[in-house]
């Protein structure tokens, strides 16, 4: 009998870019998308300024039980010759329509995004302001600019 040749074993190959990624095999913190929780669709651009693309994602947990949820913003790169993407920050909302957060943009400057305003006279369900925040990359995470924050009507 020859001897049989050896293979080498497998190691999972490099992703290529942060776009090849299936967002909704990987793992989130506070996220269990197998129980109903949601992740909303990637925005990408190079957030960091290191040259890579990343990839910012929105998360929605919802209360087991109620009505209630709360949200958050995913931010990944994926690392040179790395086949997962590695997460850069986890920025936490509040809930539903006092203080949830959603992702209006991301760009050179930085992750746009809208947090809700409950007013007084507004229904539990529906913030009828919200505040725009930009939060920068420091080199090590995000951080909000609050020169560039303002207040204005919800954009329903």
């Amino acid at each position: 009998n020859p001897a049989q040749p050896t293979m080498p074993s497998s190691s999972p190959s490099p992703t290529s870019s942060v776009r090849a990624i299936d967002w909704p095999t990987i793992a989130y913190p506070h996220l269990d998308l197998s129980a109903g929780d949601e992740l909303g669709a990637p925005q990408y651009f190079d957030l960091t300024s290191d040259g890579i693309e990343d990839a910012a994602l929105e998360g929605l947990a919802i209360t087991p039980g109620g009505n209630s949820y709360t949200t958050y913003i995913f931010v990944f790169t994926v690392p040179s010759g790395a086949s997962e993407p590695a997460l850069l920050a986890t920025l936490i909302g509040g809930d539903r329509a006092d203080g949830a957060v959603r992702l209006t943009g991301v760009d050179a400057a930085g992750l746009h995004l809208a947090r809700a305003i409950h007013g007084p006279e507004d229904a539990m369900c529906c913030p009828s302001t919200e505040q725009h925040e930009l939060w920068v990359w420091d080199g090590s995470q995000f951080n909000e600019d609050p020169t560039q924050r303002h207040v204005a009507p919800t954009d329903q």
